[in-house]
């Protein structure tokens, strides 16, 4: 009995013996990571081929467990992928070169500026001057006649009733209430206090609306 214990403490006591060395092998390496302006590049991943991972900071700083032999992986959007061999270092200067071709995975869309021999689509602009003279006590209303191809109806003609507005008619494939933003915002043209509106643009096709995703 006592042999066959010896016999299975061996296998025990030799799995031991390599969980402590290779403890003894790993250690933490640390580092910075920045391109090649010399600024840091915040949020790229760290990753240990095979063990540990990591976030750079704002700073670019990271820390990750590694043994001699290991390989590190940088990665980052806009960032060309950078793979290290930590070589025994316990710190390690990171360089990643920005890659502007990477940038292409990224969709812009936004509320910028163009100039207007540039804009193909069909925008009506409506300045605030031009409402001055309405009646209507909301904006909605005071569009009323303003741009072609833009109509607005009322269900009744109780004071307050809200402003019906569509595009380029009722039995147009686009048949919908239009998208209203208020200085970039979603947002209801009816609650617009209208001595607050500088200029309304109308935006009446897909070419011109293609800007907005």
């Amino acid at each position: 009995m006592n042999k066959l214990l010896k016999l299975l403490l061996i296998p025990l006591l030799l799995l031991s013996g390599v969980v402590a060395w290779a403890q003894q092998d790993s250690y933490v390496c640390k580092g910075v990571v920045k391109d090649n302006e010399g600024n840091p590049v915040p949020g790229a991943a760290v990753m240990v081929q095979g063990g540990d991972a990591a976030i750079t900071d704002l700073d670019g700083n990271f820390s990750v467990r590694v043994t001699s032999a290991s390989t590190i992986n940088f990665s980052c959007l806009g960032y060309a992928d950078v793979s290290l061999a930590v070589a025994g270092k316990e710190f390690l200067d990171v360089l990643m070169p920005i890659e502007s071709t990477q940038l292409d995975e990224l969709v812009v869309v936004g509320y910028g500026t163009q100039k207007k021999t540039n804009l193909t689509g069909a925008v009506s602009v409506i300045k605030a001057d031009e409402l001055q003279d309405r009646s209507a006590l909301d904006v909605g209303h005071m569009l009323q006649g303003t741009v072609p191809g833009l109509n607005i109806t009322s269900a009744s003609g109780r004071p307050g009733q809200a402003a019906t507005l569509n595009i380029r008619g009722w039995n147009s494939i686009n048949a919908s209430s239009p998208l209203v933003l208020i200085d970039g915002v979603e947002g209801d043209i009816q609650y617009i206090n209208p001595a607050d509106v500088e200029n309304i643009s109308v935006i009446k096709d897909a070419a011109a609306a293609a800007i907005y995703g």
